[in-house]
């Protein structure tokens, strides 16, 4: 089992320029609800820092942890490491032929 690769779930395509993308139907009102999630996430990433830190400090390592559905802290070390993806190549001239 080991020996079996797994088949990828998805097929980078490219991307479109931002420049571009602002033609598309309905890109004001995504753009404005990206900008409030990303100042969402960026506050839950700084609270979250400061309870990782508190960890850290306990445990005298770097940890990380999640929430669980009933509120606990579930605390975990990672084993492995993380790899960036491929960049995509430009759609802009497919999607607005």
């Amino acid at each position: 089992m080991a020996d079996e690769q797994k088949s990828p779930k998805t097929e980078t395509l490219g991307y479109v320029p931002a420049s571009r993308a602002k033609e598309l139907k309905g890109w004001a009102h995504y753009e404005k609800a990206a900008k409030d999630l990303t100042a969402a996430r960026e506050a839950s990433t700084a609270a979250k820092k400061v309870i990782r830190d508190q960890l850290k400090a306990s445990f005298g390592e770097a940890v990380d942890f999640n929430v669980d559905g009933e509120g606990r802290l579930q605390v975990f070390r990672n084993l492995e490491k993380t790899t960036r993806r491929p960049r995509g190549k430009d759609l802009s001239a497919e999607l607005f032929r």
